[in-house]
């Protein structure tokens, strides 16, 4: 089949979908928050981290655990934050006055979708694109909620690989838009 096998086929029908999966309308921005910035910020100015000035950032509400109260994914870019596989993202919950960090998914492909949630799953799952590398094809990946965060990379053995998106919930566009600076030049 040409250096394609037929296991392969179905990873790439699922990326094929999802990229054909129906726009809708387009995922609203969240506003300005000066609280999320900050949980941004500490998140990522661990002393393993390096910040980085060309940080930008947007931020999509969504309510993931089904409680009433949207949580905010957030596509971060910026050189430190992006490469070959993808930019960063986090998902951030409302604590009390400000957020915290629960995931941060290192090498994230857009567009980001939300699936719906099984009855008495928790947390919504989230779907992303993998982008095949060398004879690896690519697909889509479900990237569960473990009951503590998502996994780190899409490419983790925690995350499955999905043949259906078409009706999921797009959360951040193919093309996010520039974003806010996080740091001031």
């Amino acid at each position: 089949m040409n250096g394609m096998t037929r296991r392969s086929i179905p990873y790439l029908a699922a990326a094929l979908l999802l990229a054909a999966a129906p726009a809708g309308a387009e995922p609203a921005q969240a506003e300005a928050d000066p609280s999320l910035e900050t949980a941004i910020r500490e998140f990522l100015d661990k002393p393993e981290l390096v910040e980085d000035r060309t940080t930008r950032y947007v931020a999509y509400p969504v309510d993931l655990d089904g409680d009433g109260v949207d949580e905010q994914v957030v596509y971060v870019t910026g050189i430190r934050w992006c490469g070959s596989g993808g930019c960063t993202t986090l998902v951030a919950r409302r604590a009390g006055a400000s957020y915290e960090i629960v995931s941060r998914i290192r090498v994230t492909e857009t567009p980001v979708h939300v699936l719906d949630a099984a009855p008495g799953a928790g947390w919504r799952s989230l779907a992303v694109p993998v982008t095949g590398a060398g004879p690896r094809p690519s697909y889509v990946a479900e990237l569960p909620f473990d009951g503590t965060g998502y996994p780190e990379n899409p490419t983790a053995s925690e995350a499955r690989p999905l043949s259906d998106v078409s009706a999921a919930q797009v959360v951040v566009p193919s093309v996010p838009g520039e974003g806010r600076l996080l740091y001031a030049p």
